[in-house]
């Protein structure tokens, strides 16, 4: 192959296909503006990255690509803008929510071992802990598919769902935490995790929602392991039940969590405490569900009071207090 053979992903002169190999091949920055035209998704996502090197040029036909007809290419168009100060200037005034990282940001694929693992910067992996109904039975086998994939090193963003065992309630989130803290050498650059509730949630154009009213069986009682094991974390989100142990997060400290959302219909007002006493310097993104609670007294802002005052979180950009 000669300098002048065009590569697959090259814009080509003369709009013949297949290209002649005497054709001009556009690269650099004319390159990626003809390519971000392209039909296919691929070409697009390839296009902007490449574009995104050539400064402010690059940077505009990021902003462009927000308009982009695929989700794809606009989750990757908000990632790349978040790097620099300019971009995320123009997120502010173009999409506001999506000047924040949160798993919105990658486009949400059950795992199938017949298919593994094709796209770890741009997808987010769901896999699912099941159960026969009885004590201390549960089926992992999904997810340790997933460890085996030869890409797994190259992973971003994991959903982990967990379904209610009623037989043994006190224990299922304690399998999910060992069972994704003890990948985590296998897994060095995660930045986005969501262990929770399966159900109810459903999905829509790839992405994961919630139930509207967050309720939850799946009793939660630590979340510190995970951002313990995982510390290039990014985004932390954890749905269940939050009224039944009280969580011990002081002195916890994360240097690169972003975004923090906790999902639940019914909350102990001293986790709410707990959680706000958690060291995070870099946190831009806080959505905190209250819901109820039958076994603490006073309000629930009184123990928000070191977030409301600007005191912890120094960095935090949005709070959203659901479910008041």
């Amino acid at each position: 192959m000669t300098d002048s053979t065009p590569r697959d992903s090259d814009a080509v002169l003369g709009g013949q296909t297949p290209p002649p190999t005497t054709g001009a091949i556009l690269g650099g920055l004319a390159g990626a503006r003809q390519r971000l035209e392209s039909e296919a998704i691929s070409a697009r996502l390839t296009a902007l990255k490449e574009a995104f090197q050539y400064g402010e040029q690059g940077i505009d036909l990021a902003i462009q690509a927000l308009d982009d007809s695929t989700e794809e290419v606009q989750q990757l168009a908000c990632r790349l803008l978040r790097i620099s100060d300019r971009g995320r200037q123009s997120l502010l005034e173009h999409r506001p929510l999506s000047y924040f990282t949160t798993l919105a940001d990658w486009r949400h694929e059950i795992y199938n071992p017949q298919i593994g693992i094709t796209d770890p910067e741009n997808n987010a992996y769901v896999v699912r802990m099941t159960n026969s109904g009885r004590s201390g039975s549960y089926d992992l086998s999904q997810f340790e598919a997933l460890l085996n994939e030869p890409r797994l090193a190259e992973l971003q963003a994991l959903v982990f769902q967990i379904d209610y065992n009623y037989c043994d309630e006190d224990h299922t989130f304690g399998v999910a935490i060992e069972a994704i803290c003890d990948a985590q050498e296998r897994m060095p650059n995660l930045k986005a995790l969501f262990v929770g509730d399966s159900e109810g949630g459903h999905f829509v154009e790839r992405s994961y929602r919630a139930p509207e009213f967050r309720k939850s069986k799946i009793r939660v009682f630590d979340i510190r392991p995970f951002l313990e094991a995982f510390p290039k974390l990014e985004v932390f989100q954890c749905y269940g039940y939050f009224a039944e142990y009280t969580l011990e997060c002081a002195g916890l400290r994360h240097e690169s969590l972003k975004s923090l959302i906790i999902e639940t219909s019914d909350m102990l007002y001293e986790n709410i405490e707990q959680l706000c006493s958690i060291e995070l310097p870099e946190l831009e993104y806080f959505e905190l569900w209250v819901g109820r609670s039958y076994h603490s007294s006073g309000s629930p802002l009184d123990r928000m009071l070191p977030v409301l005052s600007g005191y912890a979180f120094p960095k935090l950009k949005y709070l959203g207090l659901c479910s008041l």
